[in-house]
């Protein structure tokens, strides 16, 4: 069973969906960007992509351990086929939480984004994994 917890707390993720609008599409493309590099097998890449610019840019073993964490999940899952978002819970123009699917060849995995929208555009402050729906569901505001 795996569970992870990423960088949680007032550490901000920077994503190309930099000048986004308040509404939630930014926050779309930054989930899609990073399922779409770790479904190209690009796992650390997608872990330190989201730190570049940010204090996380100061947080690279943390970075490195999450990322290790989710490869070892891929290799007993197998690989990411899609993912599909759950949830959203919209606590403000400014802030969602999403929950996603994401399909393996094995089973599903679940993920929790916290996203916040910066100045600079949408951000994610939070991201949390679990192969156990119900960790998913104690975690809802």
């Amino acid at each position: 069973m795996f569970r992870a917890l990423v960088l949680a707390g007032a550490l901000a993720i920077t994503s190309p969906a930099l000048g986004q609008p308040a509404g939630t599409g930014g926050a779309s493309a930054v989930a899609d960007q990073f399922f779409a590099r770790i479904r190209s097998g690009d796992v650390t890449g997608a872990y330190q992509s989201l730190g570049r610019g940010t204090l996380l840019d100061q947080k690279q073993m943390e970075l490195a351990n999450v990322a290790n964490q989710t490869d070892s999940m891929l290799k007993l899952y197998g690989k990411m086929i899609d993912w599909e978002m759950m949830s959203e819970n919209k606590l403000s123009d400014s802030y969602v939480i999403r929950n996603y699917l994401v399909r393996t060849e094995r089973g599903p995995v679940f993920f929790n984004f916290h996203l916040y929208h910066s100045p600079a555009g949408w951000v994610i402050s939070n991201i949390y994994f679990t192969d156990i729906l119900k960790n998913l569901m104690q975690m809802q505001p």
